[in-house]
């Protein structure tokens, strides 16, 4: 039997791309190798967000020609036209081959792959996760002057209803409860003058199917967020209360600069309009610390930002140079000063991560259990995307249980189970 391994780095798109070779695969009769296993072909799905996302894409290609000296090696991913003519790479398959991989890889023909996938090749399972990822659409029209993204996806595009419908439906049928929905830049769903549906239509779809329990919305961009679909939003049973806003910056001028097209207080507008109509609502977000040319000042705005919403997570992201986009051409602030900025931001939002989960003890909870730690406890998350450990049994995996809240740390809640819910 033909063996492959897949290492995937990177953000939801990316592990639904990896999913979607790996089904692609398993059509052609590979199989995926198991720990210890040697592999015939080794993918690696890059991410070229930030240097330390490329530094670790060459570190796998290196791993991988080490431990499998005999196997065909594959790149793809946003880092791959980067890597193109590196040493020890058999070939590059570019973000927009990826419905061709097994042509672009070499594996068969045009013919044969037709044969095996079909005109409507979607996923149906997830392999390995309790929830599984989406993807909507693809690409962005943004060119925030930070991001290298739109140059490593393309423009903007969406997946048809009838696509994002039939994967959906497989994927419950398969025993996914919760379904994410993802994009490089979700909000701009259906803006095309060709698409037929808006993001809040294909929501509203999507939510009505059959034996889905839980729909959650992975990230949303300010820009894209509107009233109508945030009121839109609020009336389906199954949507998940917690939503991804990325900030990036609390100040105007630094916003202006990355070219976020929008304002300090338009994001309080959309945070307002939330918590308006979802009934305690987690909010979570990115922030970039050390922007080129951010004053102390500036910094501080981010601080007071981060303190009125109260956000109930941040991924906090040091300013990463990425060759080619405009941000690289702007002085860059002072390493130890950006460390410093990471340091109490950190400290602030930890904070807020942990304020945030206080109203919520000693309520009930309903958790998606995911796995077993190494400490014997159970993990899983809430609609509000709240992690949630407590000591339960095996079976108790991928089912919905009722959780009673009695302990809350920055990062999660320690609960005590009282029954699954059927």
């Amino acid at each position: 039997m033909k063996k492959f391994s897949i290492k995937t780095l990177g953000c939801r798109v990316n592990q639904y791309d990896t999913q979607y070779v790996r089904e692609q695969l398993k059509r052609a009769g590979w199989e995926e190798n198991q720990e210890g296993e040697g592999s015939n072909l080794c993918v690696i799905n890059t991410c070229t967000i930030t240097e330390k996302s490329d530094t670790k894409a060459k570190y796998f290609l290196r791993q991988a020609r080490r431990e499998n000296p005999d196997a065909k090696i594959v790149l793809t991913g946003c880092f791959t036209d980067k890597m193109r003519g590196l040493e020890g790479v058999d070939a590059y398959v570019s973000n927009m081959e990826k419905e061709k991989f097994l042509v672009k890889a070499g594996l068969v023909s045009e013919e044969e792959a037709f044969e095996l996938l079909g005109s409507n090749f979607h996923i149906a399972q997830f392999e390995g996760r309790t929830r599984a990822f989406v993807k909507v659409q693809d690409g962005c029209d943004a060119f925030c002057s930070f991001c290298i993204v739109p140059f490593t996806r393309g423009r903007s595009h969406s997946r048809t209803v009838e696509q994002l419908v039939q994967e959906v439906r497989a994927l419950v049928f398969n025993g996914h409860q919760e379904i994410v929905l993802t994009g490089v830049h979700l909000g701009s769903y259906g803006l095309k003058k060709e698409d037929e549906h808006s993001l809040a239509d294909v929501i509203e779809t999507i939510s009505g199917i059959p034996g889905l329990k839980r729909l959650r919305l992975s990230s949303l961009e300010p820009m894209g967020l509107t009233p109508e679909l945030i009121k839109r939003l609020s009336e389906l049973e199954n949507l998940c209360p917690h939503f991804h806003l990325p900030l990036q910056s609390g100040n105007n001028r630094v916003l202006e600069v990355m070219r976020r097209n929008y304002e300090v207080e338009r994001f309080f507008e959309h945070t307002a309009l939330i918590k308006k109509h979802f009934n305690q609502p987690s909010i979570s977000t990115d922030i970039i610390v050390g922007f080129p040319t951010e004053t102390e000042e500036e910094f501080q705005g981010t601080l007071d930002v981060a303190q009125e919403v109260q956000f109930s997570k941040t991924h906090i992201f040091p300013y990463s140079h990425r060759s080619g986009t405009l941000a690289s051409r702007l002085p860059a602030i002072d390493p130890k000063e950006m460390n410093d900025r990471v340091n109490r931001l950190t400290e602030l939002t930890d904070q807020l991560a942990y304020e945030h989960k206080l109203p919520f003890l000693d309520q009930q909870t309903d958790v998606l259990v995911e796995e077993k730690d190494e400490e014997g406890f159970l993990q899983g998350y809430n609609k509000n995307y709240l992690k949630v450990l407590f000591k339960g049994e095996e079976h108790l995996k991928n089912q919905v249980v009722s959780v009673s809240l009695k302990e809350a740390v920055s990062t999660h809640f320690k609960g005590e189970c009282e029954h699954a819910l059927l």
